[in-house]
């Protein structure tokens, strides 16, 4: 599964401010959609600060359940050509770059060829407590196939005993709410714009990328670009 935070968002977006509120109309939307938001700037800006977002508003927690559960349930009806059942996972690899290229503008405001959310996490947290909660609201014992959730923290979260101790209490409350794993950069991200620059000098620099770990100086400029605009707005 591709995406959650970007489907999640863009039908909180249509809910809450095509129905709800009635601050745009469903024309008005597919309008802007379809000419990628060129002449609809303002538009999105609502798209993007007014609408409900998968990792800090209910409603857009909401939808990412109901996706995935809909997602989950499919899967599962299936079997393959040995009568073995396909098991569903939420993770992308390296994926949503690529699929990001192919997909258009969305709901949610992402303009099209933009990468999609990275695994379970959310696209637009406001901070990591917010998110680790609603990535462990999310049915994730349904997903045998397993769930990549890459958080971007920076080195100074572990400074002293109690930054450590915070860590350690952040971790325990993410898997006693029903998280089923979590994988981390600690690194700042002027280090990775600097590695790109000189990637001679970071041969030994390593990142996680979405269910996998890679040398950063080995991805291609697209991935190493998401993963550095991650950790500058620390999703």
């Amino acid at each position: 599964m591709v995406g959650l935070s970007d489907v999640a968002d863009s039908f909180a977006a249509i809910d809450e401010l095509v129905f709800r509120k009635r601050i745009i109309s469903l024309q008005e939307l597919l309008n802007a959609l379809r000419s990628n938001f060129e002449g609809y700037e303002e538009l999105r800006q609502i798209l993007l600060n007014k609408a409900p977002k998968y990792g800090r508003d209910e409603l857009a927690n909401h939808y990412a359940k109901i996706v995935a559960e809909i997602f989950a349930s499919e899967v599962m009806k299936y079997r393959n050509s040995r009568g073995g059942r396909y098991l569903p996972g939420i993770y992308s690899m390296s994926t949503h770059v690529g699929f990001g290229m192919l997909t258009g503008a969305l709901p949610s405001g992402r303009k099209a060829g933009e990468p999609l959310s990275n695994g379970i996490a959310p696209k637009n947290a406001r901070s990591l407590t917010t998110a680790m909660r609603s990535v462990a609201s999310i049915e994730q014992k349904k997903f045998m196939n397993g769930v990549s959730y890459v958080v971007n923290i920076s080195p100074d979260v572990f400074r002293g005993r109690e930054g450590k101790e915070k860590f350690i209490a952040l971790l325990r409350g993410y898997f006693e709410l029903g998280g089923m794993n979590c994988h981390f950069n600690v690194v700042d991200a002027s280090k990775l714009i600097e590695a790109q620059r000189n990637p001679e000098k970071y041969r030994d620099l390593v990142v996680r990328v979405a269910g996998f770990s890679a040398y950063f100086v080995d991805l291609t400029k697209e991935v190493q670009d998401e993963i550095i605009r991650r950790i500058l707005e620390k999703v």
